[in-house]
């Protein structure tokens, strides 16, 4: 394997602009909308970066890279600092991912998060009576759960840049006190195949708009075959976001071929549907998924 990685962010820029939050933030906490700030594209240039290869890689430093080349087209708003650490006594409280200067001049302080969790219904429910009704929503390797993420980006990430230690650090850095916290907090919800795209959650924090795909369990793979037309592409990390947008040519797989290495490697997979567009001569994505293992979501 490579040991490192070289990754064109303006594919992922292209699916940033594009994607929807995950959930509809309360009314004291702004949604962060990428669009709003980077409407044109088509005058951004590459932006190839470097990762090193897995165990080490973290698709999370990925996304945040993201971020920083929206910002750096973008005619709203500067980036003033990343990852600015707060500090106790004698201890690290945590950190602020960003903070940007608005059109108007106002310091913001935006938290970010990429996630992609599978619904796994009633039946697989952690708990038996819900708090937030997001416990339902697990990470594909089973230890990950959108209610534990949210509570901590509602009870400490956001608030982080309210208290005294990061109220020094930030005019520390040179800031002002900022006027407004918001929140990008985006990925894909992925639900049991059968209906995975017309489910809707019985949840009101979930944004109606997100992003949606649709999972089964390995031995639910040969569901897969039905559509004779359809092919499929792995999707390493690194491309769960931009998707097959990184692939300068494709070389799919049919479904016998998807399924060898899939069961194979018996780790949970992202798959990216495709089908050939005559028309327009190329390959075209028109669903997203994963295929985990039998037992999830016990973790590995």
């Amino acid at each position: 394997m490579k040991d490192r990685l070289v990754i064109d962010i303006k594919k992922d820029l292209q699916w940033l602009v594009g994607s929807q939050p995950i959930i509809s933030c309360p009314a004291d906490i702004e949604v962060f909308i990428p669009n709003k700030h980077l409407e044109d594209l088509h005058h951004c240039p590459t932006s190839e970066m470097t990762y090193p290869a897995p165990p080490a890689y973290r698709l999370g430093r990925q996304f945040e890279d993201c971020i920083s080349v929206l910002f750096q087209h973008s005619k709203q708003a500067k980036l003033l600092q990343r990852n600015l650490v707060i500090t106790g006594e004698k201890r690290t409280l945590g950190e602020l991912d960003c903070l940007y200067e608005s059109a108007k001049q106002r310091c913001i302080h935006l938290e970010l998060a990429i996630k992609f969790y599978l619904y796994t219904g009633a039946e697989h429910d952690v708990r038996k009576s819900a708090e937030s009704g997001l416990e339902s929503f697990i990470g594909p390797g089973g230890k990950d759960r959108l209610d534990k993420k949210w509570k901590r980006l509602i009870e400490h990430q956001l608030p982080l840049s309210k208290t005294p230690a990061a109220l020094q650090a930030i005019h520390n850095a040179g800031f002002s006190t900022p006027e407004q916290r918001q929140l990008l907090l985006t990925g894909i919800l992925f639900y049991p195949y059968d209906n995975w795209q017309s489910f809707i959650p019985n949840n009101q924090l979930i944004n109606p708009q997100h992003l949606r795909g649709w999972w089964l369990f390995q031995h639910q793979i040969e569901t897969l075959k039905t559509e004779t037309d359809r092919c499929f592409i792995i999707l390493p990390r690194w491309h769960w976001m931009g998707g097959i947008a990184h692939y300068d040519t494709l070389s799919p797989l049919n479904f016998t071929q998807m399924k060898q290495q899939v069961c194979e490697d018996n780790k949970p997979t992202m798959l990216a549907c495709v089908r050939w567009n005559n028309t327009l001569q190329r390959w075209q994505e028109t669903s997203r998924g994963f295929v985990v293992r039998d037992n999830w979501p016990t973790p590995l």
